[in-house]
């Protein structure tokens, strides 16, 4: 008999337990089909509280055959239904997390490739302007250097420079165009001046 309370009070644990975790399973969002299967356990699951408290009853007015009769009549296999319906539960869970895991990883992947078009988009365009800058740079300095050696050989009818700007490119160019006025100016004084 001892043995016997024993098992009662482990299947009395169990069913708080499965109780428990049927609670918790019903705040989580799942498929129609796997609350289907929820309500079938949670179901299963009071048959056999229901039907565990009657053998308990028979079992305090001293009918313990009758107990045990109702316990593995009624309560047993309700409570290995509610046990099997949570197990198919579990699976589903593990099959929705096992493919929730393979759209996050496909979602990475795909990340990681758009991530890395776009960076060899930004490094083409990066090096691309730096090509068009430093062609415009080179150009300028070509026009103001050629000036110059015009200059530095006596030429001081030369063309204008056509290079406008502020930057320090800009800069040189009107210097050099000052220059080139002032060097003229300063020849044609001295030309006047010998006549």
């Amino acid at each position: 008999q001892e043995q016997q309370t024993d098992l009662l009070k482990k299947a009395e644990k169990y069913s708080q337990t499965r109780t428990e975790l049927i609670s918790r399973l019903e705040k989580v969002d799942l498929s129609p089909e796997d609350r289907n299967l929820l309500a079938q356990a949670r179901e299963a699951n009071q048959k056999a509280l229901t039907a565990r408290k009657n053998a308990f009853e028979l079992r305090n007015a001293g009918q313990n055959a009758a107990a045990w009769s109702t316990y593995f009549s009624q309560a047993q296999p309700n409570l290995d239904k509610a046990n099997e319906l949570l197990l198919t539960l579990n699976e589903h869970a593990e099959q929705s997390a096992l493919i929730a895991k393979e759209r996050a990883e496909a979602m990475t992947s795909s990340s990681r490739w758009l991530l890395l078009g776009f960076s060899l988009a930004a490094l083409f365009c990066g090096a691309c302007f730096s090509f068009w800058l430093a062609g415009h740079i080179s150009a300028s300095l070509q026009a103001v250097t050629r000036r110059a050696g015009d200059v530095a050989a006596g030429d001081l009818s030369g063309q204008e420079l056509a290079i406008e700007g502020q930057d320090e490119i800009g800069q040189l160019a009107e210097t050099m165009r000052g220059m080139s006025e002032k060097l003229n100016y300063m020849v044609n004084q001295i030309r006047l001046n010998a006549d």
